[in-house]
C-alpha cells in the first residue's frame, strides 16, 4: 500500500493538469503495540491523531456503574464531576437536537452525511470498532433496537463544538 500511494503521488505530481493532491493511508493501533509502531515508523507513517477511550474498569468504580449494583447510575459527566468542562456552546444545544437512529439504513445515511460534511471524523468510531452495519453485528442490532444509537442534528455546520 505504501508503494502504491507513493506511485500515485508521483503520477499526480508529474501530471501538470491534475490538481496537486496526495494519497494518505490511515491506519491505527494501540500505544502498547510496539512492534506495529516500529513497522509504521519504518515505512514513514506519522501519528496524525489519537482516539481517546474510556477505561471501563475504572467506570465500574463509580456508584451504580457496576453490574448488579443496586444504586442508580448517574450520567457519566455528573459521576466524574466534569460538567464544568462542557463548553457554553455545547450547553446551548437543545436536547431535542438529538435523534435516535433505529435502523441500519438510517445509520448508513447519517454516516454518509457525516463523511460528506467533512471535518476529521469521517465515519465515527464506536468503542474499539467502526459502527457500520453488517452481518453478524448483533451488538449493533441490539443497540439500534434499544434506542442506544444517537446522532446530533444541527441546523447549520458548527465546527468546534466540544461535548
Amino acid at each position: 500500500l505504501v508503494e502504491l500511494a507513493k506511485q500515485e503521488n508521483d503520477n499526480n505530481n508529474n501530471n501538470r493538469n491534475a490538481p496537486c493532491t496526495s494519497t494518505n493511508i490511515l491506519t491505527c493501533t494501540i500505544r502498547s503495540n510496539g512492534g506495529m509502531l516500529r513497522a509504521f515508523d519504518k515505512v514513514g507513517f506519522a501519528q496524525c491523531n489519537t482516539i481517546q477511550l474510556l477505561n471501563f474498569s475504572k467506570c465500574t468504580e463509580l456508584p451504580g456503574w457496576k453490574s448488579g449494583c443496586e444504586e442508580t447510575p448517574r450520567p457519566l459527566l455528573d459521576a466524574l464531576n466534569l460538567n464544568d468542562l462542557v463548553s457554553s456552546m455545547a450547553k446551548k444545544i437543545s436536547p431535542l437536537s438529538w435523534r435516535t437512529i433505529s435502523t441500519e439504513e438510517q445509520l448508513l445515511i447519517k454516516l454518509e452525511q457525516c463523511k460528506l460534511n467533512g471535518g476529521t471524523s469521517g465515519y465515527l468510531p464506536g468503542m474499539y470498532e467502526y459502527i457500520v452495519p453488517g452481518r453478524n453485528r448483533l451488538d449493533l442490532k441490539k443497540s439500534l433496537d434499544h434506542g442506544l444509537v444517537l446522532c446530533l442534528d444541527l441546523p447549520t455546520p458548527k465546527k468546534d463544538i466540544w461535548l
